[in-house]
């Protein structure tokens, strides 16, 4: 989508050093509470140098001189088109000002536009528009940086940097795959996804796709990558989940999908699913599995023998504690406690001097099923 008359698809903004000292607050203010995003995309540099011829013709007729890309500046507006993905703005994703990605303090200049398809069609629309076109005929200008940034579902984001700094000169470049690691405020962060519904009609599996709709531009959202989101299903006898977010269809029935970002379990977003599928069983209810084991402690009696302890653990039938000298527990043995109101255990016949490391899981009988829960964090018990 594209719109060369709105000013919230196309933005423009110039500014002189003071403009820079006074955005250096609200660069530091936005330096704590920020989510590092990875966007992923091409960088195209092929269209950017063809803005730029685009434009310096225009400069020649207007008798200014040419203005020259610059190593430094083209490799940050390739970062500021990638960070409006993120947040259509003349503000960075972080709450900084977009004057705080130019390497060094001069009369500066931003265009940024979303959506136009073709090199032409943005410089046209930056002409057409008052406030752009300023930028691009303005004397005092001589160095540049050009990004178009295609981002993972094929949207064009551009940003055209403008400096009166000498220029450090770059002729070309070839286009390059690329990931940039992008900060962004928690209000820059607003998660959507849709219910998922399959039916007789549309019975295949579909791809979950977290995403956070742009602030700045409605109708386009940054897509998390599979590999950053962890993925759940309430009733896995209703549908499964695979780790990179393909759901499929099991019985008919309805459950939830939960996905949380790695390493930020605030970004968390419940999404209902539905099966209604001709041919294909009612769902079996669900008993879900008990909850995560906290260890108290563990201790060394003796040389062969440690001391392990635990929280109880509300519905569970019983636990099984697990020792072993490696870490991964690749070579392990399983004590099973059947009692479920005995929260300690005796670990024997250990190896003299040998650091063991314990953890302990909870379980449930449904009748002839072993339903399991989690394992506790691993502790490390040291020789006596």
């Amino acid at each position: 989508m594209e719109d060369v008359m709105s000013c919230s698809h196309l933005k423009r903004i110039t500014a002189i050093l003071l403009a820079l000292c006074l955005t250096a607050s609200l660069a530091q203010a936005a330096a704590k509470g920020l989510y590092s995003l990875t966007v992923r995309g091409t960088q195209r540099y092929d269209l950017a140098f063809a803005v730029l011829a685009l434009v310096n013709k225009e400069r020649k007729a207007l008798k200014l001189k040419p203005l020259i890309m610059d190593k430094k500046l083209l490799g940050r507006a390739m970062l500021r088109s990638a960070e409006l993905e993120v947040y259509y703005s003349h503000t960075r994703p972080d709450g900084s000002s977009c004057f705080t990605a130019f390497p060094s303090s001069s009369v500066r200049g931003e265009n940024i536009g979303i959506g136009f398809s073709a090199s032409k069609a943005i410089f046209d629309a930056w002409k057409a528009s008052p406030g752009h076109y300023a930028n691009i005929k303005e004397p005092s200008f001589g160095s540049t940086g050009i990004g178009c940034f295609k981002g993972s579902d094929g949207t064009l984001y551009w940003a055209h940097l403008f400096s009166s700094a000498p220029a450090n000169h770059i002729s070309s470049k070839s286009n390059k795959k690329k990931s940039f690691t992008v900060k962004a405020t928690k209000s820059n962060v607003r998660l959507f996804h849709p219910p998922i519904e399959f039916s007789t009609r549309f019975p295949l599996a579909q791809k979950a796709l977290l995403t956070s709709v742009n602030r700045g531009f409605r109708t386009s959202s940054y897509v998390f990558p599979a590999d950053d989101v962890n993925y759940s299903i309430k009733n896995p006898n209703v549908a499964k989940v695979s780790t990179k977010g393909k759901v499929t269809p099991l019985a008919n029935g309805r459950t939830s999908l939960t996905m949380t970002v790695k390493g930020y379990p605030g970004l968390r977003l419940v999404s209902n699913v539905s099966v209604n599928i001709d041919g294909l069983p009612a769902a079996a209810p669900y008993a879900p599995p008990p909850a995560r084991v906290k260890l108290k402690k563990t201790g060394r009696l003796s040389k062969r023998k440690i001391s392990v302890s635990w929280k109880r653990v509300n519905k569970a039938d019983g636990y099984e504690v697990q020792y072993s000298t490696g870490k991964k527990f690749s070579s392990k043995k399983t004590v099973t406690v059947t009692d479920a109101g005995t929260t300690a255990a005796v670990l024997t016949r250990l190896k003299k001097n040998k650091l063991y490391y314990v953890r302990v899981r909870a379980y449930r009988i449904e009748g002839k099923q072993i339903i399991r829960g989690d394992f506790s964090a691993k502790k490390a018990v040291a020789p006596k």
